[in-house]
């Protein structure tokens, strides 16, 4: 396997306008987006304003609890460490849901099936950007491949989860 690619968000120019996740359902034609924009309350901190904000999709992790959580081998890895959904072997039990630590995958309202990000997997072999990515006006979305951007995606998805005490289909 060749290094972790992932989507690193940088909470620093994200204006919360949910571009991303607009650009995502429209793309898939799907109700929930793969990605999740999160904004809490604002505060007052050392004088200023602040408003926490916080990006989750699929981190695309090394060794996925999501993966070998699903018996029906419904989920891949290519040759990027990006974990897939085969929709046909998706027998939509749950277990890939309810084993991801980031709360990312989850079961179609329609399908019954389970759907996550692919970092649009056919938008990226025709040469384009996933399109939250593509879609983010301040431009607070990049594609990374590089391994210190995943671990630090890994555990700030973890802290927004925590912080901003998302469900996961908020």
């Amino acid at each position: 396997m060749s290094t972790s690619t992932c989507i690193a968000f940088d909470e620093h120019r994200c204006v919360n306008c949910k571009a991303c996740e607009i650009h995502c359902r429209q793309w898939h034609g799907i109700s929930v987006p793969l990605c999740r924009q999160l904004g809490g309350m604002p505060a007052l901190a050392e004088g200023k304003v602040r408003l926490p904000l916080g990006f989750v999709t699929c981190v695309h992790c090394t060794h996925p609890a999501c993966l070998r959580a699903c018996a029906h081998e419904a989920m891949w890895l290519d040759e990027e460490n990006i974990v897939h959904i085969d929709a046909d072997r998706c027998t939509g039990c749950g277990a890939c849901v309810t084993a991801c630590p980031y709360r990312v995958p989850h079961l179609d309202a329609v399908t019954g099936k389970a759907c996550k990000c692919d970092l649009c997997h056919d938008r990226r072999k025709a040469g384009l950007e996933p399109v939250c990515v593509a879609g983010c006006l301040a431009r607070a979305l990049h594609v990374s491949n590089d391994e210190d951007m995943h671990r630090k995606m890994s555990r700030q998805t973890i802290r927004w989860i925590k912080e901003l005490a998302v469900s996961p289909q908020e």
